[in-house]
């Protein structure tokens, strides 16, 4: 029998003893739907048992706030984050503390609106080549996976603004394949993140075979740029002209390793899943993609030569964007670990505790958001944002950790959609249902596959 102490918060509510092994497997197989569940039968803060670890589950946009934010210094990225580590190394999105913030330092003028705005044209020439699949989609009859559509157009999109012309289009399938093998892994590798970094999981050879691949084209690129400096104009070579503000120091080739791979995973597995649900959600409201495609072709109307002012016109397909991740936030989740005892919500936390802070049902909650199942753009219109607090949508973080690259993600996303939806119509393919599959990222289990017609002219 478990002593609870006397006296201060009570700890949070939730199943206990043989009552969790009902719970484990339903969070495996649809955590989306048994987060749900559970929080409709504890509320909004509420814990469980895996393994030997007492996991809290957070769905309340306050609370979040309360650990992303108000009380961050309290909480680090923890054990279930440090499984990825394989991939990230110490880049941006896993280090902590001084680490951090010179990296941050050195890293955030490459990424500001106007260093990137001369990337546009180099976005553009990208989602024409790929646009190809489309007019034979549109020839053929044949239907196209949005998801994976979206997938090969943003990886070719990062890899091009960061490595320029450095790499050839079989690297950039080696790259893409070889995300995709470890980042199955990684799935894995956080439904255990209790058991030792030693066990034997299934898939970890052919991960590793993965990463050396990945590796191998990173490090090549990086190798060729110390012999040419000053040749290039993208990503790569602002990092690598990029200096601690502080000391002068700039980055060493491992750190641009990692925080290479850490911008691919950022501009690109998240950028597309963003995209693909946003596709699905135009297909259901034909209205709203009437209109974004009249935006688009005010704004940006000759995508020959998109511009950046044309781009930040685009108000209301921002307001799209924004709603589609509130409503399938690619990153569904987050984790934090406490380093002292806190409370949240009423309940304490105790230190070294394991949280997860679940976005999607932070978006959704009808405390904060009206009737929150439903696609509304204009809960995005200037005047409703202002109305309401920044953290409750929270697609690219909160507070000082809050993603670097924002600006590069909503500029490629509207560039993308204004690029399409000015030539195209896509319908949904019936017999081809559209699952939310949580797992690093949220994906749509079995892709989301969609006719493509020609776009109606406009009137």
């Amino acid at each position: 029998m478990r002593l609870e102490r006397q006296g201060g918060p009570p700890p949070a509510p939730g199943p206990r003893g043989l009552s969790v092994l009902g719970v484990l497997p339903r969070v495996a197989a649809n955590p989306l739907q048994a987060f749900a569940e559970l929080s409709r039968r504890y509320g909004d803060l509420y814990r469980f048992d895996v393994g030997p670890v007492p996991v809290h589950v957070l769905t309340n946009p306050d609370h979040l706030k309360h650990v992303l934010a108000t009380n961050n210094r309290n909480y680090w990225k923890g054990p279930v984050f440090e499984r990825t580590r394989l991939l990230f190394g110490k880049g941006l999105v896993i280090s902590e503390g001084e680490a951090w913030q010179r990296q941050r330092r050195i890293m955030a003028p490459s990424f500001q609106r106007e260093r990137i705005a001369h990337l546009v044209s180099i976005m553009a020439d990208e989602v024409r080549k790929r646009m190809r699949r489309f007019e034979q989609a549109l020839g053929d009859g044949e239907p196209v996976d949005m998801q994976l559509q979206m997938m090969t157009i943003t990886l070719n999109i990062v890899i091009k603004a960061m490595f320029s012309f450095s790499i050839d289009d079989d690297e950039v399938e080696e790259v893409a394949n070889a995300f995709s093998v470890i980042l199955k892994h990684i799935d894995l590798r956080f439904l255990t993140f209790f058991l030792p970094e030693w066990v034997p999981l299934p898939g970890r050879a052919e991960a590793q075979r993965a990463l050396q691949t990945l590796d191998g084209v990173v490090r090549r690129v990086i190798e060729q740029r110390r012999r040419e400096p000053g040749q290039h104009d993208d990503l790569l070579e602002a990092l690598m002209q990029g200096r601690d503000a502080d000391t002068g120091e700039r980055m060493t080739d491992e750190q641009l390793r990692d925080e290479t791979v850490t911008t691919f995973f950022g501009g690109y597995e998240a950028t597309a899943n963003a995209l693909a649900w946003t596709w699905t959600l135009l297909a259901e409201h034909r209205d709203v993609a009437r209109e974004v495609q009249r935006e688009c072709l005010t704004h940006v109307p000759d995508d020959s030569s998109p511009s950046l002012d044309g781009l930040l016109a685009l108000s209301y397909t921002e307001q799209v964007i924004n709603e589609s991740m509130r409503l399938y936030p690619p990153f569904w989740i987050s984790f934090r670990t406490s380093y002292e005892e806190d409370t949240i919500g009423g309940y304490r936390i105790p230190p070294r505790a394991p949280l997860v802070l679940c976005h999607y049902l932070a978006h959704r909650h009808p405390d904060f958001w009206r009737d929150p199942e439903s696609f509304d753009p204009d809960r995005f219109s200037p005047e409703r944002t202002e109305q309401r607090p920044r953290h409750y949508l929270a697609p690219f973080g909160v507070g000082q950790r809050m993603c670097i690259g924002k600006h590069f993600a909503m500029l490629e996303m509207k560039l993308i959609l204004s690029m399409v939806v000015r030539r195209y119509r896509l319908e949904l393919v019936e017999g081809h249902p559209v699952e939310p599959f949580p797992r690093a990222t949220l994906r749509s289990r079995d892709g989301i596959w969609m006719s493509v017609h020609q776009a109606e002219a406009m009137t």
